[in-house]
C-alpha cells in the first residue's frame, strides 16, 4: 500500500537541501533553538548570526537567504531591520521573536511588514511558523520557476520559428499581426517591425497567378470554416517590392481552453522553383508522350515501366499489355541472341547503342526500327533504368529496297545502253575500216582523176560518219562520269599549228581564209591534255566553217591569269558566218539540240559537237560562252586551266624511246580476223613491206597457228565467232607461262568504249588499234610493240629545247606553217635532195630526221600518199633496212614527181 505524503515531507522534497538563515539577535540559546526546530522538521540549515545593522544590512546584501529571523540587538531596532530589506527588495519572509506574549507589539511589527511573529520559548509555534513560511515561500519559488521556464520555452519557439525555411506569421483574434519569422520577413518584404499590428491581408497579399484576382483572406476563411485551410492552386504572394511567387500555405486557427478562435498561425513556403520544375516535368511528359519518336523505359531486369503514345500506335499494345514485359519481347530478327548480348553488354558498360531491329505488331504486322539504347544514370553513376528511344523506319526501309530495285535497273539498263554503243560501234567500225582502209589502198594505185576525186569523197564522207561515231562514244562517255583527262606535257605552238593544217583543205574549198594569233608570253610547253583540247578547237573550228560561206574564221590564244605554276588562258574561235538569234543561243550547248531543225537539215550534225566541248572545258577548269549576232557571225569563247612546265616526272606527248642498230630481219605475223574485208585491209597494208603473213579466221585457229608456228607479232581481232580475242589472249599467255617467250598481240578491233583499251591490255594484249585505222597508226603500233618505238629521235630534241620558251608571237597572224624553225627556208626539193643524200651516204638517224621533214611537209600540203611513204622510210630506217628504204624512196620519188 502506497502511503500519501505529508505536506511537510512535500515541503522537505522540494526545498534546498540547506536552508540559509539569518539570524539578527545575541541571544545564542535561541538560536540554538532556531537551529533543533529546523533539524527536529527535517532541514538542514546554515545560520548566520548578526548583531549590528551594518552586519545585516552587509549580509542582505552578499547573500540570499531563504528565511529571516529578528531578534532584539541593541544596534539593530525591529524597524531598522524590516526598513533594510524592504530598501533591497528581498522577498525573504522575516519572523520577529518577542520576550513575551504582547499580541499589540506583534500586530506593530506586522504592520511594519513583519510576516510572522512568534514568543521565543513557545516551540511549536515556531515550528507552525518556520513550516508555513517556508511552504509560502517554497509557493513563490515555483512559481517564479514556472515564469522562468515559460519564457525560455517562449524564446526557445521564437529562435526554432526563426531558424525554419518556412515563412510562419501569427495573429491575434481580431487578424493582426502579433508576430513573424525571419522567413515570412524575406518572401513577404516586410520586416517585423513594419508588419506587427497590420492586417494579415496586407502583409500576407495572395492574388491569382492566372486571373491576377485577389484570393481570400486565410485568416477570414478560418474564422468561417473553423479549421485548418490551404490555398488554391496558382495563388500568388505579392511581396511588399511586388515580386510574385507562387507559395503554398496552411492557415490553423489558435483556440484557448474554451475553443475560442484566439488567432491564426500562417505557415508557407515559396514553391516557384517547385512549379517550375512541375511545368518543365509536365512539358517534358508530354515531349514524351506526344513524341513522334517510340520510347520505353525499363528497369534494370530489362522489364517495361513506360511506353509512349506512339509505341502504343505502331505495335498495337496498349500501356497496360506492353508494361512488365521484355524490352525485347517483339524482336523476331534472325541472330537475336547475339545481338541482345552486344546490346546488353553495351549499355550495362554505361555505354549506348544503336542499330536496325526488325518487329512484329500486335496484328502480326512486320516493322522496322532504327532503335537507340541508353542506360539511365543517377549521381552516383549507378544505372536505375533503360532508355529506348527508336524511329519508324519501315518506309525508309520499303524505300530503300525500292530504289535499290531501281537502281539495279538503272544499271542494268545502262549496260544494256553500253552494250548497244559497243554492238552499234563494232556494226559500224567494221565495215567503215574496210571502207577507209580499201579506199586508202585503192588511192595509192594508178588512178585518173575523176576516180581520185571521187575517192576523196568517199573518205570524206567516211570522216563525217566516224566523227559522229566518235561523238555519241564521247557524249556516253561524259554522260557515265568515266571521261578522264591526260596530264602530260604538249606544245601549244604545235598543236595549234596541227589544229590549223587539219582544216585547210576544207577552206580551200570554201575560199575561206584562215587565221590565228598567240598572244606574247604564253609559255610554249605546258601540262594538260592536249586532244581534249584540240578536240574542243576542232569541234568549233569545224562548226565555224560550216556555217561561213563568205569570210574568214580567225583563231586566238591570250593570257587570263599567269602564275608560276599555272596558267588560264582564253581561246576565242570566230567566224563571219549566219550568226545566232539572241533569243536561241541558250539552246548551243544542250545536247542533241540545234537553234533551228532547218540547220540540220541544211548543215548536218548531231548536236552534240558543242555538249561535249563544254563538258571538257568545265573539266579543264574553264567555262564556255558565245556572242553572236544574226547575220554578222559569233565568236566562241572558252577558257581552260594548265600547269606550266612541271619539274617532276610528267610524261611527253608522244614520249619516244630511240633503239638503233637493231638487226635487219622480216616479219612474222599473225591476222586473227574473220572479217574479209578487213582481212584485205591488213594485207593491203603490210604487202609493201615484204610481211610474212597468216590468216586465222577466228580465236581457235589462231591459238592452234601459234602451237605450230613462231611469229612475231599477232593482230588480234576482239569479236570472232567461236573463240573471241579476249580469251585467246588469255590462253596464248597462259600457253607461254614457265617460257621465256612473249609474243607481242596487238588488238585491232572496232570496240572503242571508254575501258576498252584497259580491258584488253589486262586480258595480256601489248596495245589497241580501234577502227577504222590509218596507215600511220597502224605503222606506230606495230612499232611500238616490237621495235619499242614510236618516233623519230628529231621531235623529242625539239620538245626539249623549247620547254623553256615562251611564244614571241604578239598579236601576229599567221597564215602559213612552216615545217620548224631551224629549216624555213628549205624548199620541197632540198629537203628531197637531204634525204637521198643520207641513204647514199647510209646515215640511218640522218634518213629518219630527212624523212620526218618529207613527212610534215606532205602532211601540211594534204598529200597523204607522200606523208605515208615518207613514214614508212622512218620505221625502216629505224630498223636499218637500207635495201628496203632505197626501194620506198624511189617509189616517194615518182609520187613527187607527179605532184
Amino acid at each position: 500500500m502506497r502511503l500519501k505524503k505529508s505536506k511537510k515531507t512535500e515541503v522537505k522534497d522540494n526545498l534546498n537541501e540547506d536552508l540559509e538563515v539569518l539570524v539578527a539577535g545575541e541571544d545564542l540559546g535561541l538560536i540554538a533553538t532556531i537551529e533543533n526546530a529546523l533539524l527536529d522538521m527535517g532541514y538542514k540549515c546554515f545560520i548566520r548570526i548578526v548583531r549590528t545593522r551594518n552586519e545585516f544590512k552587509y549580509y542582505l546584501v552578499k547573500n540570499t537567504f531563504d528565511i529571516v529571523f529578528v531578534d532584539y540587538c541593541k544596534d539593530l531596532s525591529f524597524a531598522d531591520a524590516i526598513e533594510l530589506l524592504h530598501g533591497l527588495n528581498a522577498e525573504v519572509p522575516i519572523i520577529v521573536l518577542l520576550e513575551e506574549d504582547n499580541s499589540e507589539q506583534g500586530y506593530e511589527m506586522a504592520k511594519l511588514g513583519a510576516d510572522d511573529y512568534c514568543i521565543k520559548g513557545d516551540i511549536t509555534r515556531l515550528k507552525s511558523i518556520v513550516f508555513k513560511k517556508c511552504l509560502e515561500y517554497e509557493q513563490k519559488r515555483a512559481q517564479k520557476r514556472f515564469e522562468t521556464e515559460l519564457i525560455e520555452e517562449n524564446e526557445r519557439l521564437v529562435v526554432t520559428l526563426e531558424s525554419i525555411g518556412d515563412g510562419v506569421i501569427v495573429t491575434d483574434e481580431k487578424g493582426t499581426v502579433i508576430m513573424m519569422n525571419k522567413a515570412a520577413q524575406e518572401l513577404t518584404g516586410y520586416s517585423s517591425s513594419c508588419s506587427i499590428g497590420k492586417p494579415l491581408s496586407e502583409v500576407f497579399e495572395i492574388i491569382n497567378g492566372v486571373s491576377c484576382e485577389p484570393e481570400p483572406n486565410p485568416y477570414e476563411r478560418v474564422l468561417v470554416e473553423r479549421k485548418t485551410v490551404g490555398l488554391r492552386k496558382n495563388t500568388m504572394l505579392v511581396s511588399k517590392d511586388g515580386t510574385l511567387r507562387y507559395v503554398s500555405a496552411s492557415t490553423a486557427p489558435i483556440k484557448n481552453s474554451d475553443r475560442r478562435i484566439m488567432g491564426v498561425v500562417v505557415v508557407f513556403r515559396d514553391i516557384t522553383r517547385i512549379r517550375k520544375a512541375e511545368e518543365k516535368l509536365h512539358k517534358l511528359s508530354q515531349a514524351v508522350e506526344q513524341s513522334p519518336g517510340i520510347i520505353v523505359m525499363a528497369d534494370t531486369h530489362g522489364n517495361i515501366e513506360y511506353v509512349n503514345r506512339r509505341f502504343t500506335q505502331v505495335t498495337g499494345y496498349s500501356f497496360n499489355e506492353a508494361v512488365g514485359k521484355s524490352l525485347f519481347f517483339m524482336e523476331m530478327q534472325a541472330g537475336t541472341k547475339e545481338k541482345y548480348s552486344e546490346m546488353i553488354e553495351a549499355i550495362a558498360s554505361g555505354k549506348e547503342w544503336r542499330g536496325e531491329i526488325k518487329h512484329k505488331s500486335k496484328d502480326d504486322i512486320i516493322f522496322w526500327e532504327y532503335a537507340c539504347y541508353y542506360p539511365i544514370i543517377d549521381s552516383e553513376g549507378v544505372i536505375t533504368n533503360y532508355l529506348k528511344v527508336s524511329e519508324d523506319i519501315t518506309e525508309r526501309k520499303l524505300m530503300s529496297e525500292n530504289l535499290f530495285k531501281a537502281k539495279e535497273a538503272a544499271e542494268a539498263a545502262n549496260r544494256a545502253k553500253s552494250e548497244f554503243l559497243a554492238n552499234m560501234s563494232h556494226e559500224i567500225r567494221t565495215p567503215l575500216n574496210g571502207i577507209i582502209g580499201m579506199t586508202n589502198l585503192t588511192l595509192q594505185t594508178e588512178l585518173t582523176g575523176d576516180q581520185r576525186e571521187n575517192l576523196n569523197i568517199i573518205n570524206s564522207c567516211a570522216d563525217l560518219l566516224l566523227r559522229v561515231i566518235n561523238d555519241i562514244l564521247d557524249y556516253s562517255k561524259i554522260e557515265a562520269g568515266k571521261m578522264t583527262l591526260e596530264n602530260v606535257k604538249f606544245d601549244l605552238l604545235n598543236l595549234l599549228e596541227r589544229t590549223y593544217k587539219s582544216h585547210v583543205a576544207q577552206l580551200k574549198e570554201k575560199g575561206l581564209k584562215l587565221s590565228y594569233s598567240v598572244q606574247k608570253g604564253i609559255p610554249r610547253i605546258l601540262v594538260g591534255d592536249p586532244g581534249r583540247l584540240q578536240q574542243v578547237l576542232n569541234n568549233l573550228i569545224s562548226n565555224a566553217v560550216k556555217f561561213t560561206d563568205v569570210g574568214e574564221v580567225r583563231i586566238s590564244a591570250d593570257i587570263v591569269d599567269k602564275r608560276d605554276d599555272s596558267i588560264k588562258l582564253k581561246f576565242s574561235v570566230s567566224d563571219t558566218g549566219i550568226g545566232i538569234d539572241s533569243d536561241k543561243i541558250g539552246l548551243l550547248f544542250k545536247s542533241f539540240s540545234q537553234v533551228d531543225s532547218s540547220i540540220t537539215r541544211k548543215y548536218g550534225g548531231t548536236g552534240l559537237g558543242l555538249a561535249i566541248s563544254k563538258q571538257l572545258v568545265e573539266m579543264m577548269n574553264g567555262e564556255i560562252w558565245v556572242e553572236s549576232k544574226k547575220e554578222k557571225g559569233s565568236t566562241f569563247y572558252f577558257t581552260a586551266s594548265f600547269k606550266r612546265k612541271d619539274k617532276s616526272n610528267v610524261p611527253t606527248e608522244n614520249s619516244v624511246n630511240i633503239k638503233t642498230g637493231l638487226p635487219e630481219r622480216r616479219l612474222n605475223i599473225l591476222v586473227a580476223e574473220d572479217d574479209k574485208v578487213n582481212q584485205l585491209v591488213v594485207l593491203g597494208m603490210l604487202k609493201n613491206e615484204q610481211y610474212s603473213i597468216t590468216i586465222a579466221e577466228n580465236g581457235i585457229e589462231a591459238i592452234k597457228l601459234f602451237e605450230e608456228n613462231e611469229f612475231d607479232l599477232i593482230l588480234m581481232d576482239i569479236q570472232m565467232p567461236q573463240l573471241d580475242g579476249i580469251e585467246a589472249t588469255k590462253r596464248i599467255r597462259k600457253m607461254e607461262e614457265g617460257t621465256f617467250r612473249h609474243i607481242p598481240i596487238i588488238a585491232v578491233t572496232a570496240y572503242a568504249l571508254q575501258d576498252d583499251r584497259e580491258k584488253f591490255l589486262e586480258a595480256g594484249m601489248d596495245d589497241y588499234i580501234p577502227k577504222p585505222f590509218s596507215f600511220d597508226d597502224f605503222y606506230a603500233a606495230v612499232n611500238r610493240v616490237v621495235y619499242h618505238d614510236e618516233q623519230p629521235g628529231g621531235k623529242i630534241q625539239k620538245m626539249k629545247k623549247s620547254e623553256d620558251e615562251d611564244i614571241e608571237q604578239s598579236e601576229e597572224t599567221i597564215e602559213s606553217i612552216a615545217i620548224n624553225k631551224t629549216e624555213m627556208d628549205l624548199s620541197f626539193e632540198d629537203i628531197m635532195n637531204r634525204l637521198n643524200l643520207s641513204i647514199l651516204n647510209e646515215n640511218f638517224v640522218a634518213i629518219d630526221k630527212s624523212a620526218l621533214m618529207v613527212k610534215e611537209f606532205a602532211q601540211s600540203k594534204g598529200f597523204e600518199k607522200v606523208k605515208s611513204l615518207a613514214f614508212r622510210i622512218q620505221l625502216l630506217a629505224r630498223k636499218n633496212q637500207l635495201e628496203n628504204v632505197k626501194q620506198l624512196y624511189e617509189e616517194l620519188k615518182q609520187e613527187v614527181d607527179k605532184l
